[in-house]
């Protein structure tokens, strides 16, 4: 049987629509911000004032939360072309992103105007609630869809 043959076709991975990895990711943008708004609502009572530290205003939250989870979406569409296991792959890059995001709010943050501990701690909170929602949301539904396919197709 010559490459291009039955054999061959069966072997090669189904090609993933991106269209459902989208809208999970226009889902994830806006469960993250709603997240950033839950801590900082609540680092508002327990920490004070949060509009002098320039971080926490509300067009770097919303907009640093846009273009997070939108990159986020963009790598995870991506894997799904081109690897086995998505979900596994993308949970692995979303740590690394996540270790790496601690390095600038560890050396840059606090030396901004109006740093506190609070105000990086609540910021490194930020962090962590941005990167569960979309990891989640991305990665939790794209695999219960995959897994309803695969029980349909050996019935």
């Amino acid at each position: 049987m010559s490459p291009t043959g039955t054999a061959a076709r069966e072997t090669l991975r189904p090609s993933r629509s991106p269209r459902p990895a989208l809208n999970r990711g226009l889902f994830a943008v806006l469960g993250a911000i709603v997240a950033v708004a839950l801590v900082r609502g609540v680092a508002g009572v327990l920490v004070g004032s949060l509009d002098a530290y320039p971080p926490l205003a509300w067009p770097a939250l919303v907009g640093a939360t846009i273009v997070t989870g939108t990159a986020a979406t963009l790598v995870y569409v991506v894997l799904q072309q081109v690897v086995e296991a998505p979900e596994r792959w993308f949970l692995a890059i979303a740590v690394v992103v996540l270790a790496l995001s601690f390095v600038p709010l560890l050396t840059v943050a606090p030396t901004l105007p109006g740093a506190t501990a609070g105000l990086v701690v609540t910021l490194g909170v930020m962090h962590v609630a941005v990167a569960v929602v979309v990891a989640a949301t991305l990665t939790y539904r794209a695999a219960a869809e995959r897994d309803d396919v695969a029980v349909e197709e050996s019935v």
